[in-house]
């Protein structure tokens, strides 16, 4: 638990240090530990020295895992939602952060109508277009949010987006920037969206310094 205390502190410095260089303030940043290689006991850890969101990448893994936490918290599905999997998600989850698909809307309209639950959704954008990476192409998202706006119990919040991993974090700043300009502009339309989730433990500090209002860790913290 110390050694956890000891990077839990150390990442909260990193993130005021990254919003300092840019004026922004830490206490718009929020931290979303991604628990997918972790044990149930260290997440319970993990939200005993105060982190209050945690991300899973698989239902599977949230069916075993969250009967067993201690302590209250919002969470989050980061990973690719298998439309099979929608009906466990709505119960489990508070956001899902990974809605990339028409097919995937339709299905958490229609299961978050019929338990009358209203949940978070975050569009998912394939910004660098890579293969390797799940997300709706830009030129989809007028479409995807027209349809999410209009469901009864769906909150569309903002966007998310993994950016293809770079050597040099510098590589990455294009695409972060790519996807600040998408927030913006969807956010001076729909005054109500407030997340912009990306940057990992590897490039958190360029994705803070080039707008994620909300930062995905797993390996500095676990």
């Amino acid at each position: 638990m110390a050694f956890l205390i000891q990077k839990y502190q150390q990442l909260l410095l990193d993130i005021q240090k990254s919003c300092e260089k840019v004026g922004r303030k830490a206490v718009n940043v929020k931290i979303v530990a991604a628990t997918k290689y972790s044990t149930v006991e260290e997440v319970n850890d993990a939200l005993q020295v105060g982190i209050t969101d945690i991300g899973e990448n698989r239902v599977q893994d949230a069916i075993k895992k969250f009967p067993l936490l201690t302590v209250p918290c919002t969470k989050h599905f980061i990973g690719h939602l298998q439309t099979n999997k929608v009906k466990k998600a709505v119960e489990l989850f508070d956001v899902i952060e990974s809605v990339d698909r028409m097919d995937l809307l339709e299905k958490l309209a229609a299961e978050t109508e019929r338990v009358d639950k209203k949940l978070d959704v975050l569009l998912q954008v394939n910004i660098a277009n890579d293969g390797a990476k799940f997300g709706c192409d830009p030129v989809e998202i007028d479409a995807l949010i027209e349809r999410l706006r209009s469901a009864k119990n769906l909150v569309f919040k903002g966007f998310m987006a993994i950016v293809p991993f770079a050597e040099n974090v510098e590589d990455s700043r294009l695409w972060f920037r790519k996807m600040r300009q998408i927030f913006e502009k969807y956010q001076m339309k729909y005054g109500t969206l407030d997340t912009l989730s990306m940057g990992m433990s590897h490039d958190f500090q360029v994705a803070i310094e080039e707008g994620a209002t909300q930062v995905r860790i797993g390996s500095l913290l676990f």
